[in-house]
């Protein structure tokens, strides 16, 4: 029994080596791992990634440190034609560095050599070996051992691909899922604008502008927003940092972004902080102690500062978002409208109410000379 165990597994091991040694060669589009995720092209947010990569750019492909960190897809025509192309292949570390290489040599853009002439859509014909059988997830790993650009670049109607005579050509699994950030961004983003742009605020707006309506109104509405504002950011807070990597491309609107929103957060998060601290109001006719005054200061400005980077970086959320651009800066646009009508209303209440006091105050008195 143990003799037949041992021969089975000579046999699997001899047979993966073999497999493992099989040089084949491969054709087709290059993707980035980040554009698949984002289910639109990064550089042309209006293209499905893989529907037309052909109008994938070079630039993206190898200039901006947030797609060629992320790793690279090779793309094959989808049979079914739904959508156009899968992924077929992923490159391990060399051959990732192999892409940006060769496509820097003959493409244009930001960091390629001055004899390049490819701007979009770069194909690639790969010879080497399979070094990883794919998963439920991810497709097979190829290791590269040359790399050229493939016919096909140039003449999308060649019926050459590139590779050599006589080698092995592949039946290879396609993926055709992407878009994998879509929900999380349409979450996040939806998430942030209702904290940040609608309840946190029309929070603030209350405590700058009601103090004029009795039993004390303004803090009962400025303490809901700012709970239920903070609860919905920090939710949305949680989803960012699950599901996106944004600090990988500095300098770019997405790195920006997220700067200034984790600036916005732990602002926000100070502020609740700051209040258990908040030394008692004077009473009426005292004087105000200067540890209040210091507190008032550093909770009022850092709350109108969170408020107006928020503002900031929600616009720059809304054009780096993935998915539904229009409709998530029409939802801004909107929270903007709210807040500078809430803000209005509040002034014509507090100057309708200080008129009515006054003539109340006028009546008043016209009674007590009578």
């Amino acid at each position: 029994m143990a003799t037949c165990l041992l021969l089975i597994l000579a046999a699997i091991t001899s047979w993966g080596g073999a497999n493992a040694a099989q040089e084949v060669c491969v054709e087709g589009f290059l993707m980035d791992k980040y554009c698949v995720d984002r289910g639109t092209l990064l550089d042309n947010k209006d293209v499905k990634t893989l529907e037309n990569p052909g109008r994938h750019s070079v630039h993206c492909l190898v200039d901006i440190s947030l797609c060629y960190k992320s790793g690279y897809y090779m793309l094959l025509p989808n049979p079914s034609g739904s959508p156009a192309y899968g992924y077929a292949i992923r490159f391990d570390l060399s051959g990732n560095r192999k892409v940006i290489e060769v496509a820097r040599a003959n493409g244009i853009c930001s960091t390629c050599g001055n004899r390049g002439t490819i701007r979009q859509g770069f194909r690639g014909t790969f010879f080497g070996t399979i070094t990883q059988g794919f998963t439920d997830s991810e497709p097979a790993v190829f290791a590269i051992k040359n790399m050229t650009v493939s016919p096909r670049t140039l003449d999308p109607n060649s019926t050459s691909d590139g590779c050599p005579g006589g080698a092995d050509k592949l039946n290879l699994t396609l993926f055709t899922e992407s878009g994998r950030f879509e929900t999380p961004s349409i979450a996040h983003g939806s998430l942030m604008i209702i904290g940040w742009g609608f309840l946190l605020p029309t929070g603030v707006a209350s405590a700058r502008l009601l103090k004029h309506r009795p039993n004390a109104l303004w803090f009962k509405i400025h303490r809901i927003m700012q709970i239920f504002g903070l609860v919905v950011a920090i939710c949305g807070w949680a989803v960012a940092l699950a599901e996106f990597d944004v600090f990988v491309g500095s300098g770019t609107s997405s790195y920006n972004h997220g700067v200034l929103g984790m600036t916005v957060m732990i602002l926000g998060l100070l502020q609740p902080l700051n209040a258990l601290i908040r030394p008692h109001p004077p009473e009426a006719g005292e004087k105000r102690p200067l540890k209040r005054l210091i507190w008032e200061i550093v909770h009022k400005s850092s709350g109108y500062i969170a408020i107006v980077l928020a503002a900031v970086t929600i616009c720059y959320g809304t054009f780096v978002i993935c998915c539904h651009n229009t409709e998530f800066r029409a939802a801004w646009i909107v929270t903007l409208v709210w807040v500078l009508v809430f803000s209005l209303y509040c002034l014509f209440d507090r100057y309708r109410y200080k008129k009515k006091s006054a003539n109340m105050s006028v009546t008043g008195q016209n009674n007590q000379m009578s």
